[in-house]
């Protein structure tokens, strides 16, 4: 992406273009992939349950391949450098997987508490590669057909309703109220456990994990401060609060180091950033008295979260880092095995480990990098780290727009990088959902700076508060 623009008209042209793009009606074709989109939404909420004996994560899975491909057909697919980069990181796994099957037999390494046999197994991780990309490619469609904010407040009132059923299963489990049958294996193998040696009793909502929900609900918290609507206020307080009920580490420290790191990369210096800043210290406030008031103690002693967080954090800081923590033995791991330059292929790195570890169950390196860098190898991890990285680096480059709407996003995207870091190996739709939306903020805003610098005019700025929320009070979920 460049700077150069051939001519004033022509960039009047194309900003005009892209802005009409998200706020004309759009195309008839298109409304029933965006209801598509809304049950795929919805779908990757439903951690925790299974239609018979296939978890719903996997038939939302198979559903957004049939819209992608239906789309391949019937639709003029756009794109970006970052995108074609992550097809690229595909085609290298499915190389890289294909070998491995070829020179090493992997199948006896299949451990005895496993849903599936190994062919499926290693179906299902490209199925969910395969998934994320197809995602971001129809997320990334409808945001240029004219669905932006209908996108937005999709995701916002989804992760509404979300936190709203997490907030009444927090309640129905102590108070021995009925919830829906969770259905599904859970990540332990056998029944899902729903209470967790931990000093409150933790929120899991639809999900089997407390940190999976935190992490599905980082990206509609930061949508919601989009707006300063009263809805979304409540929006805001009530998933901050449920994201505090989690008691995730990871999501918490990871919301306030994409905070911290956008505005590194966007401007640090930039005085509009302490109106987001204020906003964000005020919704943590009154998130915090919202803690106090709802937690449940699983002693006689009350529940001071910082004092909770500090005693996680500490021994990792002071005592040796994160080999120190309860997965010591994925370091232990590493220490012994070293990253290889090509991989073993999707799935078989797991099944390696889990041998190494003397596990009936396949091993999990709890961490997005760690399972790439052995699955696809070196090579397979720069090539999804420049995917990765393109639009940090962008918005970097782009400072000097000065959106509140890139600061949110790129916020957000940060601390679901973080998580990965240590929480999760597979992409989401969630991540899938958020990287579109930054990739056309991104795309959007560069065009109409550059319109503003051949005008004379660069240092005029219009905020996410202003054309955001004109259009998002009149938006509804038909655009």
């Amino acid at each position: 992406m460049s700077f150069e623009v051939t001519s004033p008209s022509s960039s009047r042209l194309a900003s005009k273009n892209l802005s009409r793009r998200s706020q004309t009606k759009p195309k008839a074709n298109s409304k029933w992939i965006f209801q598509a989109f809304i049950v795929l939404l919805i779908g990757s909420a439903l951690d925790a349950y299974s239609l018979g004996p296939v978890p719903v994560p996997w038939v939302m899975q198979v559903a957004s391949l049939v819209v992608i491909v239906y789309m391949a057909f019937k639709c003029d697919l756009a794109s970006t450098a970052a995108m074609r980069t992550m097809v690229w990181f595909v085609v290298w796994a499915i190389i890289v997987t294909w070998g491995g099957l070829f020179f090493h037999d992997y199948a006896p390494l299949m451990p005895s508490i496993t849903s599936t046999p190994y062919i499926p197994f290693i179906f299902l991780r490209f199925l969910a590669l395969l998934s994320f990309v197809g995602s971001l490619y129809l997320v990334y469609y409808l945001l240029t057909q004219g669905y932006y904010d209908a996108v937005v407040r999709a995701t916002v009132i989804t992760g509404t309703i979300i936190a709203l059923y997490a907030l009444y299963v927090y309640v129905a489990q102590l108070q021995g109220w009925p919830e829906l049958p969770r259905s599904r294996m859970g990540t332990g193998g056998g029944e899902q456990a729903v209470t967790f040696s931990y000093t409150f009793h933790r929120a899991l909502g639809s999900f089997r994990e407390p940190s999976i929900l935190a992490q599905w609900l980082v990206v509609p918290f930061f949508l919601s401060l989009f707006s300063v609507r009263r809805w979304d206020r409540f929006s805001m307080l009530l998933m901050g609060l449920v994201l505090l009920l989690t008691g995730s580490l990871s999501g918490i420290a990871a919301i306030a180091g994409g905070m911290a790191a956008a505005a590194l990369v966007t401007n640090p210096f930039d005085l509009k950033k302490l109106k987001v800043f204020s906003r964000f210290i005020l919704i943590g406030a009154l998130v915090m008295l919202a803690f106090t008031t709802m937690v449940s103690s699983n002693s006689s002693e009350g529940v001071d979260l910082f004092e909770v967080l500090n005693d996680r954090i500490q021994p990792i800081l002071l005592a040796g880092g994160l080999s120190t923590s309860n997965r010591d033995y994925i370091y232990e791991y590493i220490a012994q095995v070293p990253f290889p330059w090509i991989g073993v292929g999707l799935g078989n790195a797991n099944l390696l480990f889990g041998k190494f570890l003397g596990s009936n169950l396949v091993g999990s390196f709890i961490s997005l990098y760690f399972s790439t860098l052995y699955s696809t190898g070196i090579i397979g991890f720069l090539i999804l780290m420049r995917a990765l990285l393109q639009p940090i680096l962008q918005a970097a480059i782009q400072r000097k727009a000065r959106s509140e709407k890139i600061f949110l996003l790129l916020a957000a995207y940060i601390s679901c990088l973080i998580i990965f870091a240590v929480a999760g190996e597979e992409f989401t739709f969630m991540f899938a959902l958020l990287l579109a939306l930054l990739m056309y903020e991104l795309r959007l805003q560069k065009t109409r700076f550059s319109a503003r610098v051949l005008r004379g005019d660069p240092h005029h700025t219009t905020t996410a508060g202003s054309s955001y929320n004109k259009s998002f009070r009149a938006s509804s979920f038909s655009p």
